[in-house]
């Protein structure tokens, strides 16, 4: 069925796309920040104007139809097409001003990179900043973030990754929680109380590595948050893994499985090759680059495309 341009509102793929990822009304209209009435009036608009139903309404939520597949299969690609127009029409200005929007979860994102910008604004006082902290990895190519600082490898090769550095891993406990508790054995810690990260973190590298060394009843805390385990840790309610750098600074913690047992995480720097090009994403770019190769364990850093 073909678009038609004079009834269309092309505005209204937005909505469809959204709903699609958030799969409820609620989560939609929140994301979009708009209530829910709008968008299910956008939605039924878009739908009156291709002569179809795009979503199925269920009690678990909105599920696409096979039209509205096909159809969020083609905007999806608008989407993408209209974020590198809107990165084009950036990346001439040479001047070092605007917006800079860079997505970070929250540990490096409050550890590293926001301590890192102060000295940076100072220079560049007509930079601003978009801090969107986030666990989920935000699509650059979609335009959804300039830059990205991440503890996993980027799988999309239409980016430029720089290995900037790697953090070091260890398992800690409080000083409440190991008084009167069994010694701590890196190869067996069935007996102790663990605190780990939830599904959505659970193929990392040292959930991995402490997966086989647990017992699974043991475990009395699961989160997706590095600074809710601290707290959790800190609360005396068992054993988990923390990045050491900021585990180290907890008076409190004591390190039970040095980092040197635990696997490293790398950190990467990522770009969109066209946000690049702009002053203010490159320079941004190189000032968190030389920041995290100075303060983070040193490693081969180098650029790929």
């Amino acid at each position: 069925m073909a678009f038609l341009p004079n009834v269309m509102n092309w505005d209204d793929l937005r909505y469809l796309l959204v709903l699609a990822r958030a799969t409820t009304l609620a989560r939609a209209a929140k994301a979009i920040g708009v209530d829910q009435s709008t968008v299910r009036r956008r939605l039924e608009a878009l739908e009156t104007a291709l002569g179809g139903a795009l979503v199925d309404r269920r009690r678990e939520g909105w599920r696409l139809t096979p039209l509205g597949e096909r159809v969020v299969e083609h905007a999806l690609r608008l989407e993408s097409d209209v974020a590198e127009i809107a990165r084009l029409a950036g990346a001439d200005d040479d001047r070092p001003e605007g917006q800079v929007v860079i997505t970070a979860g929250e540990v490096l994102m409050a550890e590293f990179v926001v301590p890192y910008l102060g000295d940076f604004g100072a220079e560049y006082p007509k930079v601003t900043f978009d801090l969107r902290v986030s666990n989920h990895v935000l699509d650059l190519a979609r335009g959804e973030a300039d830059l990205a600082v991440r503890i996993v490898r980027p799988a999309e090769p239409a980016l430029v990754t720089r290995q900037v550095g790697t953090l070091a891993v260890g398992l800690y406990a409080s000083r409440k929680y190991l008084e009167g508790r069994l010694p701590v054995d890196a190869g067996d810690l069935r007996g102790h109380r663990i605190v780990t990260y939830d599904r959505s973190l659970a193929h990392s590298p040292e959930a991995t590595w402490l997966a086989s060394r647990i017992d699974p009843e043991k475990i009395v805390a699961r989160s997706s948050s590095p600074f809710a385990m601290m707290a959790a840790v800190r609360a005396g309610l068992g054993i988990g893994p923390l990045l050491s750098v900021f585990a180290e600074r907890q008076p409190e913690l004591v390190c039970v499985v040095p980092s040197d047992t635990l696997p490293r995480r790398c950190v990467w720097l990522v770009g969109h090759p066209t946000s690049l090009r702009t002053s203010r994403v490159r320079a941004v770019w190189e000032h968190l680059a030389a920041a995290f190769e100075r303060e983070a364990t040193p490693t081969e850093a180098s650029a790929r495309a």
